[in-house]
């Protein structure tokens, strides 16, 4: 496990609940040999300025998953936070609760979804060096739109395609998309504005390979293609 400090250290924190819908058991499914959580366990303990790295989940098997993958589960999250309505807001305070009553407390909080496996260390560090090099409260990873701005647009009810109504909106700005792989901010950020996209909030720019977020098996066969490339 990397170094772990008291006050001013960096919290990673790994959400995983059992119950996937569209792609049961999607966070222990197999991907590349290994469980597909054990790929983010794989990036966060590659990144050096990770203190410590703990999972929240209410599932006993992806808590074995990730112990094995040489992770940190040292608690199953309460039933009130296993259920879709749950927020990762309050999913993250528990964790970070759970650790202050610990007598362990954290100046950032690095959430790093399961559902990005192809995230690599290198995208934690970087949205890391936002905040903690260049002073930003909060950075996230996003990839890059592939395509200029003049080749969007919008449809209208009637499927009409408007290709000016999407520049006019953005202006001169570059379009991207969050990839959900990694979201860093302040512990004392998260509690006053319950939201991992503070004002101001920095971003981090990923290649779309390693942006593929996990939902469904069509995306889960497209990482497994990808991982083998």
């Amino acid at each position: 496990m990397n170094a772990q400090r008291g006050r001013g250290g960096v919290l990673a924190l790994i959400p995983a609940r059992g119950g996937s819908k569209r792609l049961p058991g999607k966070n222990i499914r197999p991907l590349g040999g290994i469980p597909m959580i054990a790929h983010t366990v794989r990036a966060a303990l590659a990144s050096p300025r990770l203190d410590r790295t703990i999972l929240s989940t209410d599932d006993p098997a992806i808590a074995e998953a990730v112990r094995a993958a040489g992770g940190e589960a040292p608690f199953l999250r309460p039933e009130h936070l296993a259920t879709d309505a749950a927020s990762s807001v309050d999913v993250a305070l528990h964790a970070i609760d759970f650790c202050e009553a610990e007598g362990r407390s954290y100046e950032w909080l690095v959430l790093l979804q399961p559902t990005s496996p192809l995230r690599s260390a290198e995208d934690i560090e970087g949205c890391l060096s936002l905040c903690l090099d260049q002073g930003a409260e909060a950075a996230v990873t996003v990839t890059l739109a592939e395509k200029p701005l003049n080749h969007y647009g919008r449809l209208d009810a009637e499927g009409r395609f408007d290709r000016e109504a999407l520049g006019e909106a953005v202006g001169s700005g570059s379009l991207a998309a969050l990839t959900g792989a990694c979201y860093v901010l302040r512990v004392e950020t998260l509690r006053r504005e319950r939201s991992f996209l503070p004002e101001g909030v920095r971003a981090w720019p990923t290649p779309w390979e390693r942006a593929v977020d996990v939902d469904v098996l069509a995306d889960f066969e497209l990482a497994e293609r990808l991982l083998a490339r």
